[in-house]
């Protein structure tokens, strides 16, 4: 049975095939003007990104999975405001139409790119 919930957190990181995949998909033009916006200009040395850039590969590898529950938890966390909003804008509803995603950040500027949203508070617990 394939594992339906996937956790992708900040550190989360793109492998060889997951990466030759994403330049396969049908989203070619959404990838470039993507990476473009992030003055990315070569994926085929990973390891030469910016951790930010890393995220935003790793954001865009997430349109690759079908019928699954992704929690991202800061997955976008060493990216800027306007370029996570941009990517929530663009990129979230062609992961969202195949999935479903919670997603985890502390940036309330983002509220707006979601329609549902749950605030979870600290609570200490009596003992």
């Amino acid at each position: 049975m394939k594992k339906r919930l996937i956790y992708l957190s900040n550190t989360y990181c793109l492998d060889e095939d997951a990466l030759n995949q994403l330049l396969l998909t049908d989203q070619q033009e959404l990838l470039v003007e993507v990476l473009n916006k992030a003055q990315i200009n070569s994926l085929k040395d990973i390891q030469c990104l910016s951790t930010g850039q890393k995220q935003i590969v790793s954001f865009l590898s997430l349109i690759l999975f079908e019928n699954k529950v992704l929690l991202i938890d800061e997955l976008l966390g060493n990216v800027s405001l306007e370029m996570k909003q941009y990517l929530y804008q663009k990129v979230k509803p062609i992961i969202t139409a195949k999935n479903f995603v919670l997603v985890v950040d502390h940036e309330k500027k983002i509220n707006e790119c979601f329609k549902n949203q749950y605030e979870v508070k600290k609570c200490i617990a009596n003992q």
